[in-house]
């Protein structure tokens, strides 16, 4: 086979598959398999299962719980009081948000990374500007689905003398057109 050739079919397999694969497609196949071992989990804590190719296994589908978190974080709730705040004196001569300023100053100018600053220094100095607000932010846990296994050269083996015919179907699926 040449490197175009190579190439070609290897270019049409990822077109062909990347729909297939992606876990937001649930008439995917990886989004089919992910909604039935997620259905299992939820019935009977079934949390893996063997993927195979006639009756060798070829990898694994295991469910994961990623943990949520919690996490402060700070909002201007009051834009016109946090200015007041901002630029009134410390009391040394110098305004409140001058090292707040200073750092936006040093980075390119990114309101999410001025914001983020802003609420880890009034987090981190326990200090909250008037019209700023601090909450709790959680992320919920996440249940989802991890694919372990599938060796290209293992799948290859197990379709055997069936694997072109395989890839064939696969790159002619009529929705991969």
């Amino acid at each position: 086979m040449t490197d175009d050739e190579r190439l070609a079919i290897l270019i049409a397999l990822e077109k062909a598959t990347k729909e297939e694969l992606d876990r937001r497609n649930p008439n995917g196949a990886r989004g089919r398999a992910d909604a039935q071992l997620l259905r299992r989990f939820a019935e009977d804590g079934t949390d893996r299962r063997v993927i195979r190719v006639g009756k060798t296994p070829v990898g694994t589908l295991s469910v994961r719980i990623t943990e949520g978190s919690a996490e402060q974080v700070a909002y201007v709730e009051d834009a016109d009081a946090f200015a007041r705040w901002f630029f009134a004196d410390d009391g040394e001569g110098v305004p409140n948000g001058w090292a707040i300023f200073a750092e936006f100053m040093r980075t390119p100018s990114n309101v999410t990374k001025l914001m983020r600053y802003v609420s880890d220094e009034i987090l981190t100095n326990g200090v909250i500007p008037d019209g700023v607000t601090v909450r709790i932010e959680r992320t919920p846990d996440r249940i989802e689905t991890t694919a372990r296994g599938f060796k290209p050269a293992e799948v290859a083996e197990a379709f055997g003398a069936q694997l072109p015919a395989a890839v064939a179907g696969a790159l002619t699926a009529p929705e991969n057109d």
